[in-house]
């Protein structure tokens, strides 16, 4: 039920903090200078994501500095308490900008730490789980941050980064000896990291659409006025729960990642409302909340099932996956920013805009479906005869296995025993098993199993 648990509390804390008005005691939620510092947090926290895993590459983890996870917590901890009780924290917009940034780097870095804690822990990323875990705890948190009397409620909020730092010190009793899985060969990680950017691009697009939308309409006009930001993640939370009780139904425990297209569908409807009439902005308005707050938990949880199978890299997939989603939350605000300023050229371009929008949205809904199938295929049925040799060919190559080596890695792939792959090679199996165990050390791990799942594409933590 705690899978996820450091991500899930980074994501409440992001909501709680940015779309509850009673969070900032002194300044309205939807001044220009709060807006200026969400965009702030949110593009310094997306470039943070995006940048970090060229500097760690494969080999470096940010889990190896275990001050990071006690560093930044603090941070964060403070930096809410700071702009939220303090007055004179908006009075200067260099000062909250400058606040905001540091507060986005942070987010960005503990992001990565926690993600590559998850998954050096060997947690898997089972959606409905993390799913309703998310939307319990969001809704929970939602609602003793709308209950709480000020200024208990930024106080609330500030404890949640401190409380993702302990958990990270915790030790955890499941796991006797915390690794990272062992990436597979460089090729097929090329492969697959191509179809990867392809999904990060096109989510992109949807992020802006999403933003751009939720941004445009124009909030006095909402029944709630600044409470409808706040009631709109509480029909992300609840959309979470749905997420959850859908993916019980669902026998194949992949299909889940599946709700992609579903999500896009679902936007496109939005953009339907919102361009039909003014009476059905709200529910627009909710819609674009839902999909936002869902898209970025799944595409994380997606991108965290192939790191658990070696495909990419914790930093990647996780700087990647909320990297992306978060520079569409982005430039999609400020585009809708951009015409709430200039009233002339929102007459004007609103309208064709979102219509662009929507065939933007509907261009990607296919090309979302392609990508997707190609992921699932990774995890679904093991690889063929022909495929089988190709994979031995690439590990061998990827840890300079030798010749001999190779050919016994291969037999053992197809299920041959010690024994059997002395009696078909003319050797001892003595010297077999001193091959094995070459095999073994080069490549980093201790039994037949883990060696069976690694060319096996690493079904076997599906």
């Amino acid at each position: 039920m705690f899978r996820f648990f450091g991500l899930i509390l980074m994501l409440v804390w992001h909501y709680c903090f940015w779309f509850a008005p009673e969070i900032f005691v002194h300044t309205p939620l939807l001044d220009d200078a709060i807006t200026f510092a969400w965009l702030i947090n949110l593009g310094s926290s997306s470039l943070t994501m995006l940048l970090a895993p060229l500097a760690l590459r494969n080999k470096r983890y940010l889990t190896s500095h275990r001050a990071i996870g006690i560093v930044c917590p603090l941070v964060l901890s403070s930096g809410t308490l700071y702009l939220a009780l303090f007055s004179s924290a908006f009075d200067n917009m260099f000062t909250a900008g400058s606040v905001s940034l540091v507060l986005g780097v942070c987010f960005g870095v503990l992001w990565i730490y926690c993600g590559e804690y998850h998954i050096k822990h060997h947690e898997s990323f089972d959606i409905s789980r993390v799913a309703l875990f998310f939307g319990l705890t969001l809704l929970a948190s939602l609602l003793l941050v709308t209950y709480l009397p000020s200024p208990l409620n930024p106080i609330f909020v500030s404890i949640l980064p401190l409380i993702i730092g302990v958990t990270l010190l915790l030790p955890r009793k499941k796991v006797s000896k915390p690794s990272f899985p062992l990436l597979l060969p460089a090729k097929k990680q090329y492969d697959v990291l191509r179809t990867v950017i392809k999904v990060c691009i096109m989510t992109l697009g949807i992020s802006i659409a999403c933003y751009y939308l939720l941004a445009i309409i124009p909030w006095e006009l909402l029944p709630f006025k600044e409470k409808s930001f706040t009631w709109g993640v509480v029909a992300g939370a609840l959309a979470m729960l749905v997420l959850a009780l859908s993916a019980v139904f669902m026998c194949n425990r992949s299909a889940i990642y599946r709700l992609f297209p579903a999500l896009v569908a679902l936007l496109i409807v939005a953009f339907a409302l919102f361009l039909a009439d003014q009476r059905y902005d709200y529910a627009a308005f909710l819609i674009a909340v839902g999909v936002a707050s869902i898209l970025e938990l799944l595409l994380t949880a997606y991108f965290g099932l192939l790191t658990n199978k070696g495909f990419i890299a914790p930093a990647l997939a996780f700087g990647m996956s909320a990297g992306s989603v978060r520079l569409g939350f982005v430039l999609g605000n400020m585009l809708a920013v951009l015409y709430e300023h200039h009233l002339e050229l929102a007459l004007l371009l609103t309208v064709p805009t979102s219509l662009a929008f929507v065939l933007l949205l509907l261009a990607l809904l296919v090309a979302l479906v392609r990508q997707e199938y190609s992921i699932a295929a990774l995890t679904s049925a093991p690889p063929s005869e022909s495929t089988l040799v190709t994979i031995c060919i690439d590990v061998a190559q990827e840890f300079s296995l030798s010749a001999r080596e190779g050919e016994i890695l291969h037999l053992m792939a197809q299920g041959y025993t010690s024994n059997a792959i002395a009696e078909k090679l003319y050797i001892s199996p003595y010297t077999v098993n001193t091959h094995i165990r070459h095999i073994y050390e080069k490549m980093n791990i201790n039994k037949k199993s883990e060696l069976l799942n690694y060319v096996n594409l690493q079904r076997g933590h599906l």
